[in-house]
């Protein structure tokens, strides 16, 4: 079969005597990158190479050329919405995307994920993963699935309608009791009068004012660990959250707060002296060390030096440790703390809609479904308010 020129666009045919091969090369324009690239087939005849690129050109037509593999197009999503998207987000699409997404259906072309398939795997982790696990999973998958739909490689998101199975049963959050919190707060504060340099004993006190902030106001650890002396008003009592520090592949950077919105949060007068203290503490010791310690974004808590704190130096060489010293179960994390807070004043009868303004929920039933656990406590509450007041009223009934 002699080489030969077709229309402009059709390719060009040859054969291969080598390998005893007919073969057609044309180019295509990748919708990735816009680039044009080149395409071979090659068949054992005439007829069957021509049937090969007339399928194939039909496939060009109907924009199917491009396909792509769901690992492929993950690592591609995640370097796209990186550009536009919070780290801390970024960071919980990257869990998903290698814990679940990649190992499950990496290796398939991603026009061949159907609802069905997506809706059998979250069947099948429904059984060791909680609800809001699930929910979360799905959102990641129709995000990442919906941006291929635009660059072309999907026709309609398989994630739209999977449903989250129901439970019957409701895992509840780790909570720690009063005890366990005077346990707690106990052993940090013995911590700051041990015997250590100026550094660690900054630290030390550093650290217990966190876990004092963490339960009396239920913040979450980014949004501790980015708040700024202007953010705090002693004159009012108010925590101003406005910020999060975000900490990815060792980089921090402040940004807005998980839901976008601003919130303020009235604190106890105790720990608001404990801030007091704690500011004048902070400005001693940077005058000592001038030169060290620069304190440049005017961070509430520090490392020894005046720079932002590590998330995981925090965990390992501070807290997993203080609940080793308190004698508290492995199982409690930081966001326990957030949990503790809003457990106690959901228990105590503050209103649902007070304890998810100060939480920063995006709306009360988020707040009632986490923390739906302890509402049946409030309803036994209700009712011995109830039987007291017409018991009192009436004695005889």
């Amino acid at each position: 079969m002699k080489p030969s020129r077709r229309q402009r666009g059709e390719g060009s045919y040859d054969y291969i005597e080598s390998k005893n091969l007919y073969r057609w090369r044309g180019y295509y324009k990748d919708s990735m990158s816009g680039e044009n690239k080149r395409k071979e087939l090659t068949a054992n005849t005439q007829k069957a190479l021509r049937q090969k690129v007339k399928i194939w050109q039909e496939e060009v037509a109907v924009g199917q050329v491009n396909r792509i593999k769901v690992s492929a197009w993950c690592l591609k999503w995640l370097e796209i919405v990186r550009a536009t998207t919070r780290p801390a987000t970024v960071r919980r699409y990257s869990v998903t995307v290698h814990c679940h997404i990649i190992p499950q259906w990496g290796e398939y072309y991603i026009d061949k994920i159907t609802h069905g398939v997506i809706q059998d795997y979250i069947n099948d982790l429904a059984d060791t993963h909680t609800t809001k696990t699930l929910e979360t999973l799905r959102a990641h998958v129709r995000a990442c699935f919906a941006l291929a739909i635009k660059y072309g490689f999907l026709s309609k998101n398989p994630a739209l309608d999977v449903k989250i199975p129901k439970k019957n049963f409701q895992l509840q959050q780790t909570i720690l009791n009063e005890t366990e919190v005077t346990k707690l707060i106990s052993v940090a504060k013995e911590k700051i009068y041990k015997k250590v340099d100026d550094a660690n004993k900054y630290l030390n006190y550093c650290y217990y004012c966190i876990l004092k902030v963490a339960i009396a106001t239920g913040m979450r650890q980014g949004e501790i660990f980015g708040l700024t002396w202007d953010n705090v008003n002693f004159a009012t009592n108010n925590i101003y959250v406005k910020k999060s520090l975000s900490q990815i592949s060792s980089t921090e950077r402040l940004s807005g707060t998980k839901t976008g919105k601003c919130r303020n949060i009235i604190i106890d007068n105790y720990t608001m002296r404990l801030l007091k203290r704690w500011c004048f503490y902070q400005k001693v010791f940077g005058n000592r060390y001038n030169g060290i310690f620069k304190n440049v974004a005017s961070l509430v808590f520090t490392n020894s030096i005046g720079h932002y704190l590590s998330a995981t130096n925090f965990s390992k060489r501070y807290f997993r440790p203080l609940l080793k010293e308190a004698d508290l179960s492995e199982k409690i994390h930081f966001h326990t703390l957030r949990h503790t807070h809003a457990s106690m004043l959901l228990a105590k009868g503050v209103n649902v809609q007070i304890v998810s303004e100060r939480l920063g929920h995006s709306s009360v039933s988020i707040t009632m479904n986490i923390y739906a656990h302890i509402l049946p406590t409030l309803q036994d509450s209700a009712k011995n308010i109830l039987e007291n007041l017409f018991h009192g009223g009436n004695k005889n009934g």
